[in-house]
């Protein structure tokens, strides 16, 4: 949700730290509560819009108005910039209008999970158990069972995977973002992670060219397995969000992390800014801090240490809670949807020609589209909302 993207470029501008003064419109500032008023605040129009303070720590401010408000706009002269009230720094704002830019614009989101060998039946039901439910997960989020590959047993050879990978190759397009998940056993020699399946092991360096000739321009994988921290630096990339349940490839015992990983895809405590959509850096906190809480429990030193690699973490969603998924299911928010993804190819039409524009004006257009995807947004938020009322 858009409200959500912006709340997480804003933290890692580190605006959810301090107090900003925030100008929200009536109708926004009314829908929010009591808590949201300024005393003496005066009705009309964005000029003479309340000014309020929000509370340190909050996010509630922005879910309130910043839907229907935001405005960017770049004053090089200045060292500070207004986002229709919303004071951040200059490089704040560049940073935002190139995070929107930058939005999965009229996107398809496709999914494969690898099941690698257990070698022994515990681990095969254990591994055989998380695939399942990142199939159902990702089933949901995808809307489409045919966007969502699972590779398991014999069916998870080299040959297969290449297969599917020269498959994907074909379907994908740039807009479109992919997830990969190897759930398994790894190990690394010293030089080189291998991900264990039947037959001949599949090393980092072979997924990562696999992964390099998929046009798909917004892509994870999240390598789940012991010594997973070994893959990452062949793994990574600027277009790309790398996950591992370890930090190097000597933390070599069967980790925790794929079974919090997992969990944190369908449980509400995850969805930190309350929008339920969990995003990647959203799973990655919450399955970090249940491996601590593990290992502190059973008063046992950390064998494990998950890392994360990559810009647009906080923006790839991976998983849509059960209020999201339900709202789709309504042939009006579908509607509402399909009006939000036209919406959001005029911003990338625009987008490619924002050098046929003088500064100003595509600033000025850009205002109209982002104020119109945001509009809309809170519709389906709404109703999401509605959905997941008693």
């Amino acid at each position: 949700m858009l409200f959500a993207r912006v709340i997480n470029i804003l933290t890692d501008l580190g605006v959810n730290n301090n107090t900003s003064t925030v100008r929200i419109l009536p109708n926004a500032t009314e829908k929010a509560g009591s808590r949201f008023r300024a005393p003496n605040a005066s009705e009309g129009s964005p000029a003479s819009a309340r000014l309020i303070r929000r509370r340190p720590g909050s996010v509630d401010w922005l879910r309130a108005g910043c839907l229907n408000v935001m405005r960017v706009r770049q004053k090089a002269s200045r060292e500070r910039v207004q986002a229709w009230g919303l004071r951040v720094p200059a490089a704040g704002v560049l940073a935002i209008v190139a995070f929107l830019a930058a939005m999965p614009l009229g996107a398809e989101s496709y999914f494969v999970i690898l099941e690698g060998l257990g070698g022994e039946p515990s681990y095969q039901e254990r591994f055989s158990g998380y695939a399942d439910e990142l199939r159902e997960v990702c089933e949901k989020t995808a809307g489409d069972e045919s966007r969502v590959h699972v590779l398991s047993g014999e069916a998870a050879k080299r040959g297969a995977i290449e297969d599917l990978f020269a498959q994907l190759a074909a379907q994908t397009q740039p807009r479109d973002s992919i997830a990969l998940f190897l759930v398994g056993h790894g190990t690394w020699d010293g030089h080189t992670y291998k991900f264990n399946i039947p037959g001949p092991d599949i090393t980092a360096t072979q997924l990562q060219k696999l992964l390099d000739a998929l046009p798909a321009d917004r892509q994870l994988v999240a390598v789940t397995t012991s010594s997973s921290g070994a893959s990452i630096d062949q793994l990574k990339s600027e277009r790309r969000v790398v996950v591992s349940a370890t930090r190097s490839g000597r933390e070599r015992n069967a980790p925790v992390f794929p079974e919090y990983w997992v969990a944190a895809l369908s449980d509400e405590a995850a969805d930190a800014d309350k929008n339920d959509a969990i995003t990647v850096l959203e799973a990655f906190n919450y399955a970090e801090q249940k491996v601590k809480g593990f290992f502190e429990k059973e008063k046992r030193m950390s064998t494990e240490h998950a890392r994360l690699e990559g810009g647009f973490a906080a923006s790839f969603t991976l998983a849509r809670l059960e209020a999201a998924v339900e709202a789709a299911e309504d042939p009006v928010v579908r509607a509402w949807m399909a009006e939000r993804e036209e919406i959001e190819h005029r911003l990338n039409d625009l987008k490619l020609r924002k050098d046929s524009f003088a500064e100003e004006q595509y600033f000025d257009e850009l205002e109209k589209l982002l104020v119109e995807l945001a509009r809309k947004q809170e519709e389906i938020d709404e109703a999401t909302e509605k959905t997941s009322e008693p």
